[in-house]
């Protein structure tokens, strides 16, 4: 059997078609797999330019159901394309082992990008373009979402789809054996919480109005007790609240309901100022 080469084109050409069009066809028998096939068919065209028949075998054999993280999980794609060449190269006779390689990684990669990409750096860009946006820069913040978000998302899902062809299997094992990703997402999850803590007590805003009067002179609970054993005290302890609401499944209407009713019923008493 006379060895087909997918050129860096072709590579090239499936992983832009995979990086603009994974989330444009999803369905709940296949989910992203539309996406996969479509992105396998300047591969399939290399590998068997004169074969419709092979064609046709491995575009229904990568048309199998997947779901991952987009992203990260772009390596996943770059190896299946690199086993079919395999297959048509003779090396490779399972051609279910393909199937089986995609839906074990799709898992842990899926983890890996939705709390990297999804927990870490989509809120901290938005946050910080918020708080840009807040500041007066009025388009900078919009720029800086845009500007990340794309940046993130082309360069990271290159290099993602590329390691996976170029490097296989092993190298993504050793990866995700190492214990570098859980590293990183330690201290993303650092520079996050860093973040947001920043961000909530410049932005967040509650202040207690309530003042005690006497003939021995005036004492405000806010700036005499409350700023004195902690700045922003009680927006830091206004989050927590709205943290520990989500977490015992309150949804984001009875949040903003609750604190709505806070701040209405403690303006209204002068307990808020």
């Amino acid at each position: 059997m006379s060895e087909k080469v997918v050129s860096r084109q072709d590579l090239e050409k499936a992983w832009r078609r995979w990086q603009f069009f994974n989330h444009s066809c999803y369905q709940y028998e296949r989910m992203q797999a539309p996406a996969v096939c479509l992105s396998m068919v300047p591969i399939a065209k290399a590998l068997y330019p004169n074969d419709a028949e092979k064609r046709k075998e491995m575009l229904l054999r990568e048309l199998q159901f997947f779901n991952t993280e987009v992203i990260w999980g772009a390596s996943i794609i770059g190896l299946a394309a690199a086993m079919e060449e395999d297959v048509a190269a003779g090396k490779l006779e399972d051609t279910e082992s393909i199937t089986a390689v995609k839906s074990g990684l799709m898992g842990p990669f899926a983890g890996i990008g939705d709390t990297v990409t999804q927990g870490i750096v989509t809120p901290l860009t938005i946050s910080i373009g918020i708080g840009l946006t807040m500041g007066g820069a009025t388009l900078a913040g919009p720029i800086l979402v845009f500007l990340v978000g794309t940046i993130y998302t082309l360069i990271l899902g290159h290099i993602s789809y590329f390691l996976g062809h170029d490097q296989g299997s092993e190298a993504i094992f050793k990866i995700l054996e190492s214990g570098q990703i859980n590293k990183f997402i330690q201290g993303a999850g650092i520079l996050g919480c860093t973040v947001m803590g920043a961000l909530i007590a410049q932005y967040v805003s509650l202040k207690c109005g309530i003042q005690i009067n006497s003939e021995y002179g005036n004492f405000n609970l806010q700036t005499d007790l409350f700023d004195a054993l902690l700045p922003k005290m009680l927006p830091l302890l206004l989050t927590l609240l709205c943290w520990r609401l989500v977490g015992k499944g309150w949804s984001t209407l009875k949040i903003t309901g609750l604190l709505a009713a806070i701040g209405i019923i403690g303006g209204l008493l002068g307990i808020l100022a």
